[in-house]
């Protein structure tokens, strides 16, 4: 990538999108979707300083002498934020605290000051400026190299890079909080330091944060967050021309649409990654062509690892790291960092989110599989979505939990159903599961919005006992197969108070089912 000279500032090229017209691409349309669950290895270690949801996006720079020694940058949102760099186990190597950084991007091999540069690039909402950093390839350290405060619109949101493979020129867009407005700008260089102009300007329709640039194919993907994934041309001359590889509520995204990241192959092959907040999962396209829908997935938890909950940024590199990321890295955001007063960041071997699917098994098979919890609260007068432990009891208190049969071929015969939460601690009580309906949102509903229960007890549980899975066998009807479904745990007679560990831990309730393929 080359850096641009020049002393004076072009002429600005202003555009603005095409009201209500758009195309839509080939994964355009869908059914609800079963997520993969992947496990991560590592996490990262959180901020100096803060609490709260204050991670969100992510870049992986690869050492191309020592990969093993590659770095993960990532930014820090709240209001006194800043930038950090993580290894590959996740330590904690630089932390910068220069404000509200929004997104984060990197790109190596940038000509400045008369070297080649590792160019590190994120938005800072807090000055509504862009900055840049040049990263020690030997120290890892981050250096500023910023010409000048560089001012963006306001007040920005997003941000990432872009290389011209027809120039040979880096950009940086730019998105908008609360609105639908897009910048983009050329990078140059001033007096060794990096410098921009105002190149493009258009309108997405609302609020976007994600994006992600293929420096290949010279296309732009940006996260509409209630509405879609769209695709631009990313030269400055591309005009507002865009397709929508997907759409919210068509199975595969569910708002917000957030982090976008892209690996790269041979032959344009790789993927395009998409963070679907909604519902904690990415959606995994094809790189090339019209963007074919792949697979979703979904982060569990590992060892001391816990689950990724409400998704944010995500970062993603196809290169051999070594080790367990010899296949590739990808960083995931986690919302609700278990044993933690913030969020972070998860790692996890790319290769298990690439692999192809295996083959059905032939009819007459016996199959086994452990359905994880997808969303789990528990009811009372306030809200629960985020708790590490729910309660039930026998008169006020239920706890409400969702699992994704999806997996469950809905010609297959199901021939054992069992229920397993994991009590925590010893109670004088037994769970007692029913049925429920399924309209509730994990984050926001408590008793009085909550769906009926059933009257009918499925099955109950023997007595609570200390860091145990407790068994509810239940019969094979309770399983909705191909769909989602809520079941709904309360307190056996006699029960004043029971608990049991959420999906925010390593613990949460699973389903075990067997069936016999059709």
């Amino acid at each position: 990538m080359r850096l641009t000279r020049r002393t004076v500032l072009g002429t600005v090229v202003a555009v603005a999108a095409a009201a209500g017209a758009f195309a839509v691409g080939a994964a355009g349309s869908s059914a609800a979707v079963t997520a993969r669950t992947v496990l991560p290895v590592a996490e990262t270690q959180v901020f100096p300083s803060g609490s709260g949801d204050i991670a969100d996006d992510s870049a992986i720079w690869v050492d191309p002498s020592d990969p093993a020694s590659s770095v993960v940058l990532a930014d820090n949102k709240a209001g006194s934020g800043g930038v950090a760099t993580y290894d590959l186990a996740g330590r904690l190597l630089q932390y910068l605290p220069v404000g509200q950084v929004g997104n984060i991007d990197v790109r190596d091999g940038v000509p400045l000051g008369g070297g080649s540069v590792a160019l590190v690039g994120a938005n800072n909402r807090t000055t509504n400026t862009i900055m840049f950093w040049t990263l020690d390839r030997v120290t890892r350290a981050l250096t500023p190299v910023s010409a000048r405060a560089i001012t963006t619109l306001t007040p920005n949101y997003g941000f990432c890079l872009y290389r011209s493979p027809v120039s040979g020129t880096p950009y940086a867009f730019v998105t908008q909080s609360g609105g639908g407005l897009l910048e983009q700008y050329e990078l140059f260089e001033t007096a060794g330091a990096v410098d921009a102009r105002l190149v493009r300007s258009l309108n997405v329709g609302s609020q976007s944060e994600g994006c992600v640039a293929d420096d290949e194919r010279g296309l732009l993907y940006v996260g509409e967050e209630d509405v879609a994934v769209w695709r631009y041309g990313a030269e400055p001359d591309a005009g507002t021309a865009r397709v929508a590889v997907d759409t919210v509520g068509a199975g595969r995204l569910v708002a917000d649409v957030e982090g976008l990241t892209l690996t790269d192959g041979p032959g344009g092959a790789g993927h395009l990654l998409v963070s679907s907040q909604g519902d904690s999962t990415i959606a995994v396209y094809s790189r090339g062509g019209d963007n074919a829908y792949v697979r979703s997935i979904t982060v569990g938890a590992s060892g001391t690892v816990d689950k990724v909950s409400s998704t944010d940024g995500v970062a993603a590199v196809a290169a051999d790291l070594g080790g367990p990321f010899a296949g590739g890295l990808l960083v995931v955001h986690d919302a609700s960092n278990s044993g933690g007063t913030m969020s972070n960041l998860k790692y996890v071997p790319l290769d298990a989110v690439t692999a192809a699917d295996p083959p059905p098994p032939p009819p007459g098979t016996s199959v086994t599989v452990t359905l994880p919890v997808v969303a789990d609260t528990y009811l009372d007068s306030s809200t629960h979505g985020g708790s590490t432990t729910l309660r039930v009891s026998a008169t006020t208190l239920t706890t409400l939990l969702r699992f994704d049969a999806t997996s469950v071929p809905a010609t297959a015969t199901v021939t054992s159903a069992v229920l397993e939460p994991y009590s925590p601690s010893a109670k004088t009580c037994r769970y007692e599961v029913h049925g429920a309906g399924n309209t509730w949102v994990e984050k926001t509903v408590k008793a009085s919005t909550a769906p009926a229960v059933d009257a009918a007890v499925l099955g109950t549980s023997a007595t609570l006992g200390a860091k145990v899975r407790v068994p509810v066998a239940l019969p094979v009807a309770a399983v909705q197969k191909g769909s989602a479904f809520t079941l709904a745990v309360k307190g056996a007679p006699g029960c004043s108070l029971g608990y049991l560990s959420s999906r925010e831990t390593a613990n949460g309730a699973r389903l075990v089912v067997t069936y016999t393929t059709g």
